[in-house]
């Protein structure tokens, strides 16, 4: 198995700086590197990628659906044969497709298509104007403004809901995915609240390749989620991607709960996890 990067800029023989820590942890594994031009493909242009054989595993940015679908079409043109289709890729990537795979271990979540406010405030005052809530797309949302984009508080009412909605957009900008998702609000353990009131919380991302994990987190506290191994690894085998990241925090009560998944590809490696491990663990399963 060889793995694709993006490059820095135009130059297809260096990597992008945000990933160059990773390629050098991939290269000192024994992975084979390739680099494309990831802006070209996000802008639209033509953009060159490597001809091959043999699986490919890309770790670069996220891109969308219908981007994702073009890119491993051109990937198989080419000769090589993808780790992650686009319908598993979908699946991971996207929260209203995960979520029947989530079904009591995630809170409850709701969803509408599309970005229109009157839209999303009809879903929210039917299914969560009584509690705490969360306001995201279908991908992320826009938690470094936690009070101002993010956090719903129980009976907010219209205007400030219309506010938190604008500014919510406004900061999701041209990223903006697919549609709105209101999610209940858990009570996760907080570590601490930054100087804009985002909490963050004792959470953990876990990688799973073909249902297995592939290495432990460095551990703030113990125990930790490898308490779970076994729900965690069923929960990974419910979905059709073969690389998976699994986001997992625990709550006030002390039990752990998923936060989301994602297509592992595009999944960033979080500061528990250092990169020559990442890759020695996954030379081993994808040599």
């Amino acid at each position: 198995m060889d793995i694709l990067f993006p490059c820095d800029y135009d130059n297809l023989t260096t990597p992008d700086p945000d990933f160059a820590i990773e390629v050098s942890a991939a290269r000192a594994a024994g992975f084979v590197c390739h680099f494309f031009d990831f802006n070209a493909l996000r802008a639209g242009d033509a953009y060159r990628l490597p001809k091959g054989e043999g699986l490919l595993l890309y770790r670069g940015w996220m891109l969308s659906d219908t981007e994702y679908a073009g890119f491993y079409a051109r990937l198989v043109a080419r000769g090589w044969e993808p780790v992650t289709s686009p319908a598993a890729y979908d699946e991971a990537h996207y929260l209203p497709l995960a979520y029947p795979k989530l079904i009591g271990e995630t809170p409850r979540t709701e969803w509408i298509l599309g970005r229109e406010e009157a839209d999303a405030w009809a879903l929210y005052a039917a299914q969560f104007r009584t509690q705490d809530a969360i306001l995201k797309d279908w991908v992320k949302s826009a938690k470094n403004r936690w009070r101002e984009a993010c956090f719903l508080p129980a009976g907010t009412e219209r205007e400030p809901f219309r506010e938190i909605f604008a500014n919510f957009l406004t900061e999701r900008s041209t990223l903006f995915e697919k549609g709105v998702v209101l999610r209940e609000f858990h009570p996760f353990r907080v570590l601490h609240k930054d100087m804009r009131g985002m909490p963050l919380h004792e959470e953990y991302r876990l990688f799973f390749f073909d249902g297995e994990l592939l290495l432990l987190p460095q551990l703030t506290f113990f125990p930790g989620p490898e308490e779970q191994l076994t729900r965690w690894r069923a929960l990974a085998q419910r979905f059709a991607t073969r690389f998976l990241s699994l986001d997992v925090a625990r709550d006030l009560s002390g039990d752990w709960c998923v936060v989301e998944t994602g297509d592992a590809q595009v999944a960033g490696l979080p500061g528990s996890i250092a990169p020559e491990a990442f890759y020695r663990a996954l030379r081993l399963v994808g040599a």
